[in-house]
């Protein structure tokens, strides 16, 4: 816990997160709503994605250990354009609603201004309005509606929503 007694502070994740990382990625998706991944997950391919994350210094790879082995959320940022980073979020089921969210975003929010980025965006589905609230609160705004963009594996079509935060 950080001192003030709020929710655990994210870490850089480590090459021994990464079947933890996948753990959490595979529980997400299975919920079938609020990520484009859908299990099974392809673990040897994840881990070899998934260490770019980790070993790249203009990369970024946040975790919220539970203290047993397990991840409570995570974060990813990677580069898009020359000045901006597109960034994914996973909170476990548990761990919704008690600040996991939030602290990764700033801690990215911090990790972003420290490199001088002009911008952070990401995508998120429209039925996602806990998720939106989130980075809204944080000052990212919404822009036009892709629609049918993100392939499910029953062969629906789902739309996502860009979001973007000017630093």
């Amino acid at each position: 816990m950080n001192v003030a007694g709020g929710p655990p502070l994210p870490r850089a994740a480590s090459l021994a997160d990464v079947p933890a990382l996948g753990d959490l990625l595979e529980a997400v998706g299975a919920e079938g709503l609020w990520i484009a991944t859908e299990p099974p997950l392809d673990r040897r391919r994840f881990a070899f994605h998934i260490r770019s994350f980790i070993e790249r210094e203009s990369h970024l790879c946040l975790v919220v250990p539970d203290g047993e082995g397990a991840l409570l959320g995570e974060l990813t940022a990677r580069p898009e354009g020359p000045r901006g980073a597109a960034i994914g979020l996973c909170v476990a089921l548990h761990a919704r609603h008690g600040g996991i969210g939030s602290t990764l975003f700033q801690a990215c929010i911090d990790w972003a201004r420290a490199r001088s980025l002009s911008y952070l965006a990401l995508k998120v589905f429209p039925h996602n309005t806990a998720a939106r609230a989130l980075y809204a609160k944080f000052g990212f705004v919404e822009g036009a509606p892709e629609l049918r963009s993100i392939p499910r594996r029953n062969g629906d079509l789902w739309d996502v929503i860009p979001m973007s935060l000017a630093l």
